[in-house]
């Protein structure tokens, strides 16, 4: 999502929109890693399904960027 001008050195509120993330994919997983290491604490993040099959995994994510960003809907 940096890549597009959100994160580490931006200004001002971003609203973000993820679906179909599949971290069960492991090729997903660096770009996950990535963002957690990005600053959103200005933004708001919707996340529209396909997170994960493993429940496990999917409370780990939601909990994840739920701390990463100031609003978060899921």
């Amino acid at each position: 999502m940096s890549d597009n001008g959100g994160g580490k050195g931006k200004s001002g509120i971003g609203v973000y929109a993820l679906s179909d993330i599949h971290l069960d994919n492991e090729g997903n997983k660096p770009w996950f890693q990535k963002l957690l290491n990005d600053n959103y604490a200005d933004d708001t993040l919707i996340l529209a399904g396909d997170v994960s099959d493993d429940l496990d995994l999917l409370r780990e994510t939601l909990t994840a960027l739920r701390g990463l960003f100031d609003f978060s809907r899921f």
